[in-house]
């Protein structure tokens, strides 16, 4: 160097003086002294008077600055010699700022490659997509080459299209939508669709984003969940009808018996040499009576299905009480009740029948909820609890805050047809009570401090199934 303003000290971090002492390929990165050195050479040897390069210079401090350089030739004369005269422009600022926009539309690239969710972006206009992530392309099984000659509409299930169809006419946007798509090789899956619109810069149109949410295996969880819900209403009218049938059977005998004995008493007046047709009217109206009457108490188990047998299988009960608490959670939730799980770890194992097991905790959490119901100045709080009894027990616990229990009704709450509930039949609690008792175990209620009820029942640990789950 001949010759450094103070801008180009500054920007190198030399002093004019230490400047002289260097070649512009001394301060040159090591990277780019190659490319500067033939730039150079070829301005010194061709036609060429100048040149303009990008390039970094190393400053003294070891920090790397980049620059715009413009350098031209100036030719000999007869009093000064040829030399080099270059204009040098910081570009650094710029060159982060790029080297930044690179790395986000590099991370943005990463993201919608790599979503677990299908990211696309559409035409505006066509709705054609125009790009597709991984995860859109397997949800659908289509290529991106493909989907880019689709609408959104061509993948759309059929059903759902006069939906979609309006949402694109009215313009909606940011709404979750719930539809379902037509893969390529003609399955269906479920999906939580959110789009939105990135609007027109200086160097590219307006488009439309959108979020797609593979939701098929919820879909069929709850649709399994719907099931099991449907199979458990219905064990609960198997277990009605079997209770029923149990603590009516002495109220049907008595009116059949009655009648039997009445039309008997009625033969004998009608078979005697002067029939006493009075005592036979008589007869004929307690046959009425009691016909009645039995026909009223067989009227309560009309409509009620078919006996079962019960299965019993190896039970892990917590898992029992996870599938219960979300059979359930739409009704806690829809009656502001809060859960709270204390469930202990590593039970054994138990021989049980799984849906009669759950129908009583189903019972338990719906009486809870609806107690919970007649404390409105109070946050309603439910509480499931597991845990051994003893050695040879294992037990759960069904805990709210609620009104609690009257002393005087503790013993008749697991009577048949015995209920505090205006439109209840009396019924299940004793079912309940049944179906822990044909297990070999005991439910029991007490109140809960300072409010509320608690219901424990006991179910025993057999031998065979004495280990816990691994």
């Amino acid at each position: 160097f001949a010759r450094g303003l103070w801008a180009f000290q500054r920007m190198t971090g030399y002093t004019e003086d230490e400047l002289r002492t260097l070649t512009a390929l001394d301060i040159t990165h090591e990277d780019d002294r190659a490319a500067s050195r033939k730039r150079t050479d070829e301005v010194m040897v061709g036609p060429q008077r100048s040149y303009r390069i990008e390039k970094r210079y190393r400053r003294k401090d070891g920090e790397i600055v980049w620059a715009d350089i413009h350098t031209s030739l100036v030719r000999a004369t007869e009093s000064t010699p040829a030399f080099f005269a270059t204009i040098i422009v910081d570009i650094t600022d710029r060159k982060r700022a790029e080297a930044a926009l690179r790395a986000s539309e590099e991370r943005w690239r990463a993201m919608f490659e790599t979503a677990p969710v299908g990211i696309a972006t559409l035409d505006f206009e066509r709705r054609r997509y125009l790009t597709a992530n991984e995860s859109f392309q397997r949800m659908t099984g289509y290529t991106e080459d493909e989907l880019r000659h689709l609408t959104t509409l061509d993948v759309t299930h059929e059903d759902d299209r006069a939906a979609m169809q309006k949402r694109i006419d009215d313009g909606t946007i940011g709404v979750l939508q719930r539809k379902r798509y037509r893969r390529k090789d003609g399955g269906v899956i479920w999906a939580d669709a959110t789009s939105f619109v990135i609007p027109a810069t200086d160097s590219t149109p307006a488009f439309r984003g959108a979020v797609i949410v593979d939701i098929t295996d919820r879909e069929r969880a709850e649709e399994a969940l719907q099931q099991a819900q449907a199979d458990l209403a219905r064990l609960n009218r198997v277990m009605v009808l079997e209770e029923m049938a149990a603590s009516v059977a002495h109220e049907v005998n008595q009116p059949i018996a009655a009648v039997i004995t009445n039309a008997n008493a009625g033969l004998r007046w009608l078979g005697a040499r002067q029939p006493d047709l009075g005592e036979v009217r008589e007869a004929l109206g307690r046959i009425v009576r009691d016909g009645t009457r039995a026909g009223e108490v067989i009227g309560r188990i009309r409509g009620l299905v078919k006996k079962v047998p019960p299965r019993r299988d190896l039970l892990d009960i917590n898992e029992a009480i996870g599938e219960v608490i979300a059979m359930t959670q739409t009704e806690m939730q829809r009656n502001g009740v809060s859960l709270q799980r204390r469930l202990a770890d590593r039970l054994p194992l138990l021989s049980a029948d799984q849906v009669q097991l759950q129908q009583v905790m189903i019972n338990l959490i719906v009486n809870a909820i609806e107690a919970m119901g007649g404390a409105p100045d109070r946050p309603r709080e439910l509480t499931i609890v597991s845990g051994i009894d003893d050695p040879n027990g294992a037990f759960v616990e069904v805990q709210d805050n609620g009104p609690g229990l009257e002393p005087a009704d503790l013993d008749r709450l697991f009577h048949s047809f015995y209920t505090t509930k205006p439109e209840g039949i009396g019924m299940g609690l004793a079912i309940s009570r049944s179906i822990v008792e044909a297990h070999g175990g005991r439910l029991s209620a007490a109140p809960n401090e300072p409010h509320g009820a608690v219901f424990r029942f006991t179910l025993p640990i057999e031998e065979r199934a004495s280990d816990a789950p691994e």
